[in-house]
């Protein structure tokens, strides 16, 4: 009975970290818009100002926390994910860089709420994998 209270807290442990690495992914994926986001206006690199100034500013979007270096290297992983599986890269980019939630990226797409979230989390993972790969 032991062991098998055992392999049940390994198994709890096992998926804690899988989740926490999924949680990481989603914040540098999270990251890697708001930098890309900068990239494309008139700012490069991500804005070293105090988040007060900006917000009297106006600018309802906040600074990105990643290095450029950090930015390329995801920005690489993505558009390596966007060759080898072309609907993942589609629905990471409509996710993260247009800010759609899952149910909306399934109705444009014609496909299942379910699946949608499949291939966002199967995405998900092969960034993390092509990262991983690439250090």
């Amino acid at each position: 009975m032991i062991s098998t209270g055992g392999q049940m807290i390994a198994q709890q442990r096992g998926a804690d970290m899988e989740s926490n690495h999924r949680i990481a992914t989603q914040i540098l994926l999270e990251q890697w818009a708001r930098w890309r986001y900068y990239q494309s206006g008139e700012v490069k690199g991500y804005p070293r100002e105090v988040p007060f100034y900006r917000m009297m500013r106006g600018t309802g979007v906040s600074s990105s926390y990643i290095t450029d270096a950090a930015g390329e290297r995801v920005d690489y992983a993505v558009a390596r994910l966007c060759d080898r599986c072309p609907d993942q890269g589609q629905i990471i980019k409509l996710r993260y860089l247009d800010g759609k939630p899952p149910a909306r990226i399934a109705r444009e797409l014609f496909i299942g709420e379910t699946r949608a979230r499949q291939l966002l989390a199967q995405g998900e993972l092969g960034i993390e994998w092509i990262l991983d790969c690439s250090e």
